[in-house]
């Protein structure tokens, strides 16, 4: 495996390559690998439909409320949670600036000021995840513009997994199906997670049927998923809830195994 340091000389041997070809989108891709690099971050990102309870799913791993539950401006750009040894917010801008704000509503007033955010980085302390461990939030996938999913996929590759997150209700929708071949393609590990599981009547149909459904479904498209959780915020049953958070401390305890 390749040192930091050497990692760190051939990415910038490469973007100084593609320098000259101007390729914007490709420069911020090969920028935000370098900053992973440098940062030593471990990165999990969550991606789904704009309602599938992504960032409430992200506090209740982290154990701290730090991302808006409600759909709120900010819930459009791709937001990087990063555990460090102190607390601070800080906007990237689309015009490659940044600015360091007080707290997340500040990015809210950035918006309403024809400020173009593109993402938003939180270092916070944690007594939960290493240094460097990174939650990244993105866009819903029904809420982006093309620009917007552009700017998440760029955020994507620079995942070390993904977890596909979907409401109780959608999950054998096409769209999601096809943005998880489209992972499957790139070569990035998926975990399909599907939330809110309190939604679930047994009354209606046995939860093994259910399960068996969502398997066959995954089958049937010839996707790729390693883990699938069933979660809930709610104490309710059926939650893996404990199972999954575990899973995700697992990564960060054994990140070298993982790694890519």
């Amino acid at each position: 495996m390749k040192s930091n340091q050497e990692s760190l000389d051939l990415l910038y041997k490469l973007k100084k390559e593609i320098e000259k070809s101007s390729n914007i989108s490709l420069i911020k891709q090969i920028n935000e690998m370098i900053k992973k690099v440098y940062n030593k971050q471990y990165t999990v990102s969550f991606v789904g439909h704009f309602s599938a309870g992504k960032s409430t799913l992200i506090n209740n791993v982290i154990g701290q409320n730090i991302l808006p539950s409600s759909p709120v401006p900010t819930t459009s750009n791709t937001a990087q949670l990063i555990a460090s040894n102190q607390n601070s917010i800080s906007v990237n801008l689309n015009d490659n600036q940044y600015t360091v704000v007080q707290e997340q509503e500040d990015v809210k007033k950035l918006n309403t000021e024809d400020r173009e955010v593109e993402s938003i980085e939180i270092e916070f302390t944690s007594d939960k995840f290493n240094k460097g461990f990174t939650f990244q939030d993105t866009p819903g996938v029904d809420s982006m513009s093309d620009n917007h999913r552009e700017s998440a996929f760029q955020y994507l590759l620079t995942s070390n997994y993904v977890f596909y997150t979907v409401d109780y209700n959608h999950v054998q929708s096409d769209m999601n199906f096809n943005f998880i071949k489209s992972l499957n393609k790139l070569d990035i590990p998926v975990i399909l997670v599907v939330n809110q599981i309190d939604k679930h009547d047994d009354e209606e149909i046995s939860f093994e049927i259910y399960k068996n459904r969502v398997n066959k479904a995954l089958k049937d498209w010839n996707l790729n998923v390693e883990e699938v959780f069933y979660v809930s915020k709610f104490e309710t049953k059926y939650n893996e809830k404990e199972k999954f958070n575990h899973f995700i401390h697992e990564l960060d305890k054994n990140r070298t195994e993982h790694q890519h």
